[in-house]
């Protein structure tokens, strides 16, 4: 539905270069199908990153990289449970940030926050989360 719903707004399109579709159980593979997006749309990179620059009290801040292309991710809430984790959040980020759309489907009110603020840390980027119920005020704050 989310990705039916994603390509009928015009959020993904069928002229993307390809949409990855992150639905692993377990994190290994979670890990995995995001190491294989990034290598599918950055060939030849190396999966080791260490993020870049600062923003004030010495925060890193993640660079952005350049993709010939345009690609899509959606992940639902059970991988994004995994993805969200410290050992994985900076890979998730980079993945999400070199696609042109990213949807997050079947998540919980706390998950939408987190992704949120995984933004605004590593990004240091203003972001906008629109919800419509009381459930998404923690997303919105």
């Amino acid at each position: 539905t989310a990705e039916n719903i994603g390509y009928s707004c015009n959020l993904l399109r069928e002229e993307m270069n390809d949409v990855f579709i992150i639905s692993a159980n377990s994190p290994e593979d979670v890990r995995q199908e995001l190491r294989d997006a990034r290598t599918s749309m950055k060939p030849g990179e190396d999966s080791v990153f260490f993020p870049e620059g600062t923003l004030g009290k010495g925060v890193k801040v993640m660079a952005d990289e350049a993709v010939n292309g345009e690609y899509g991710l959606v992940i639902n809430g059970h991988s994004l449970a995994y993805a969200l984790e410290r050992s994985m959040e900076l890979e998730f980020l980079r993945t999400a940030c070199m696609c042109k759309a990213v949807i997050c489907c079947r998540v919980t009110p706390l998950q939408k926050a987190q992704v949120v603020e995984l933004v605004k840390k590593y990004k240091g980027a203003v972001t906008l989360a629109i919800g419509d119920g009381a459930n998404d005020v923690s997303m919105i704050k």
